[in-house]
């Protein structure tokens, strides 16, 4: 079992299936009053790829995160559940000290995070982190997130920042 696994559920017990579903819909103004069809056949045509072991889940509740007038272009997702990032499409891989910063300072949104503040978070049993190793994670990070404007940046003389913007979506921990 992974430290980011769910608890193995007892034996007979009822289980939880989560499943996140991100359908993209590029929309004319004509669309856009009358989008819901649209969305549905949509959602439709994901559920019908899924694996017949996953039960219909055609009447659960679908949210539509937006107005559907508004054009987004999103260059990267961060699961904070899962560590995971997908950029421009594509999966990234994050080394574990990577997500943790990553997923920290995301946490922090729009908060200045020194250094120190940084290491402290990151697990250094073995006391392997050198004095600028957030520095060089900091560096990691913003290569695999290349585009403007950046969404971590420095703060002079204080540390580091996490600034949301329509590029970048994070998903939040699920209850």
């Amino acid at each position: 079992m992974l430290p980011n696994d769910p608890p193995t559920p007892p034996a007979g017990s009822a289980t939880t299936i989560r499943i996140r579903l991100l359908v993209e819909l590029e929309l004319t103004s004509d669309d856009a009053r009358s989008s819901t069809p649209r969305i549905e056949e949509a959602v439709d045509t994901a559920l019908s790829t899924l694996p017949d072991t996953v039960p219909d889940i055609r009447g659960t509740t679908v949210s539509v995160l937006g107005p559907p007038h508004i054009t987004s272009s999103v260059r990267g997702v961060f699961d904070l559940n899962s560590r995971e990032l997908v950029v421009d499409g594509a999966a990234a891989r994050l080394t574990p000290r990577e997500a943790a910063v990553l997923a920290y300072l995301v946490q922090r949104r729009d908060d200045a995070v020194s250094r120190e503040e940084l290491r402290d978070a990151l697990d250094d049993a073995d006391g392997s982190l050198g004095p600028r190793a957030v520095d060089v994670i900091l560096s990691r990070l913003r290569a695999k997130l290349p585009w403007l404007p950046a969404p971590l940046v420095t703060v002079r003389g204080v540390g580091y920042r996490y600034e949301p913007s329509a590029q970048f979506v994070v998903i939040d921990v699920w209850p």
